[in-house]
């Protein structure tokens, strides 16, 4: 088993990590995040649940919302941004450049049939638009600056005014594209784009897509490849774009539709294969190494972040220890979504900041969903019982070490 994680899985985990597309993709939507949290406060503040506190915030929520409107109502529109100037990175164009030809051809393949701007596809339904339109931008940007079919300036000409004429034939070819497809052949593309996409959106959007995706997480963990960096690509733009229904029902005061957003604060809060357990088992460990290293690593998982727990114990290529690793985090996947599935706690419709301490993370993404915060207690328990008979048995072999060093 270990030859195979070695051999196939582990060279193949690093050639799709480092491909240059999903490189852009990943780091592009990450420029969502602070908007999508200063959103998501905005709706804390008008939404708290304190009765007295909802009757006064009503007369003001024009001037509450206003913040949730310039970020989350634009999300598509940043990750355009994001995701146009990584791209451009990635490939070797001039990002700034690049960007604002991205930006531009996307407004012309949005456009509504009367020719005016359609500010409905700005929010995260634009998203996969986005990621499409910044792709064939900077494949058109790089093909004809590589072909060197670009209106080239004396060497007099200052730079700035240079560059801006390098663009001229980039940009103007892919507005035509953009304007041939959407205008002449009047196909909507961004309606288009979402259909291709919405397989994999139903499929993440399922038990079995999210049990799948927090598995192959975990997996990429075990081999010692950073799992959740190298998903986002594909995971990202999706749960994204359903935490974006999610608060915007959760504003309108209507029941949220999507429950495949909860990963963060409900399977791997105090980090990646819930092992804040495994820190309980090491504190109250025998092992002197083990106690001190749950000393280290308890403040940390607090505020998920676990490096010390699964490099110090270590999970990595640890057969024992990936056990645990892998299971509670289905375990608790399928059971959150269950629960969540038959309303028995809430479901994730506030974007909070990702070291949010567990059960204040979960009370708070939910909308302050008291049942919520209570499971996500009832989880570290969980978590704990887990990892305890895999812990006792790595912790044996410690015992054993400790002895022969002290012989």
């Amino acid at each position: 088993m270990s030859n195979w994680l070695e051999e196939k899985l582990l060279p193949a985990a690093t050639k799709f990590a480092q491909n240059k597309f999903l490189s852009a993709v990943r780091d592009g939507v990450t420029i969502i995040i602070p908007f999508s949290i200063i959103g998501a406060f905005a709706l804390i503040v008008g939404q708290f649940p304190i009765q007295s506190w909802m009757e006064f915030t009503d007369q003001y929520a024009r001037y509450i919302y206003c913040f949730s409107t310039v970020t989350l109502d634009l999300l598509g529109i940043f990750s355009l941004i994001g995701i146009s100037y990584n791209m451009a990175v990635q490939y070797g164009v001039d990002p700034i450049t690049n960007t604002a030809i991205a930006v531009a051809t996307f407004f012309m393949a949005t456009l509504t049939s009367d020719g005016g701007i359609d500010t409905g596809v700005f929010s995260a339904t634009g998203m996969f638009t986005s990621i499409v339109v910044s792709y064939v931008v900077t494949m058109v940007y790089k093909f004809l600056v590589k072909k060197n079919i670009v209106i080239k300036m004396p060497d007099g000409v200052p730079p700035a005014v240079s560059n801006s004429f390098t663009c001229l034939l980039p940009g103007l070819a892919c507005l035509m594209i953009a304007w041939l497809i959407r205008i002449v052949l009047n196909i909507q593309i961004n309606d288009v784009i979402t259909a291709l996409f919405s397989p994999l959106v139903s499929g993440m959007n399922s038990l079995p897509g999210y049990v799948l995706y927090v598995f192959l997480m975990c997996l990429l963990w075990v081999v010692g490849i950073h799992g959740d960096n190298t998903l986002s690509p594909i995971a990202s733009p999706i749960t994204l774009a359903l935490m974006a229904q999610n608060m915007e029902a959760f504003k309108n005061g209507q029941p949220i539709p999507n429950i495949a957003t909860f990963s963060a604060m409900f399977v791997v809060f105090s980090g990646t294969g819930c092992t804040i357990g495994l820190v309980i088992n090491m504190l109250l460990s025998k092992s002197k190494r083990y106690k001190e290293l749950g000393k280290l690593s308890i403040l940390p998982a607090c505020f998920n972040i676990n490096e010390p727990a699964v490099f110090g114990a270590p999970v990595v290529m640890n057969p024992i220890l990936a056990i645990p690793y892998i299971g509670v985090s289905v375990i608790l996947t399928i059971c959150t979504w269950l629960l969540m599935q038959f309303n028995i706690i809430g479901r994730v419709c506030v974007e909070v900041p990702w070291t949010t301490p567990p059960i204040i993370g979960a009370y708070l993404s939910t909308g302050f969903n008291l049942p919520a915060a209570i499971w996500n207690f009832v989880e570290i328990v969980i978590s704990y019982l887990v990892y305890r008979p895999f812990f006792k048995k790595q912790e044996a072999m410690e015992l054993e070490m400790e002895k022969e060093v002290e012989k």
